[in-house]
């Protein structure tokens, strides 16, 4: 009798900085793929505020791609600080690409088009706190 192979297992639909909502505990935050997986677990990392970061591993099964929405609050570190803008828009982009590309706003009028791995978005659950805001150079309104 001739041994059967085991079933091949499901590509990880998911790349680094692809941003997913937690699907249980968590308060179902929104966060971003930060490791490949590994043994069907995921480490996830999600931002409260610039430069201040949580990490878990959870497994793939609880989460899900998540669609940024307009004026949702994104960090760049293009540095040693943070700059804090806003979704315009998601871009469209060749289907090849996995990750998402959207258009960002910047306090002063400056708008940039950037994948999805290259900003973080805040949780979409705590409210940051001001004074941080303040402290990563953010002087302008957020409402570009």
């Amino acid at each position: 009798m001739k041994p059967t192979e085991p079933a091949a297992k499901a590509e990880f639909p998911y790349q680094v900085g692809h941003k997913v909502r937690l699907l249980s505990g968590h308060e179902k935050l929104l966060a971003e793929i930060y490791q490949p997986p590994k043994n069907d677990k995921v480490t996830v990392v999600w931002y409260n505020g610039p430069g201040q970061s949580e990490k878990k591993t959870v497994p793939i099964s609880e989460i899900q791609l998540a669609p940024l929405i307009s004026q949702q609050r994104v960090y760049i570190e293009p540095g040693d600080y943070w700059r804090h803008g806003r979704v315009v828009v998601e871009r469209d982009r060749p289907k090849s690409i996995k990750l998402r590309l959207y258009t960002i706003a910047f306090p002063g009028g400056e708008k940039t088009e950037l994948f999805e791995d290259q900003f973080h978005v805040h949780n979409d659950v705590t409210h940051p706190v001001p004074f941080d805001a303040l402290l990563g150079s953010a002087s302008e309104t957020p409402f570009l």
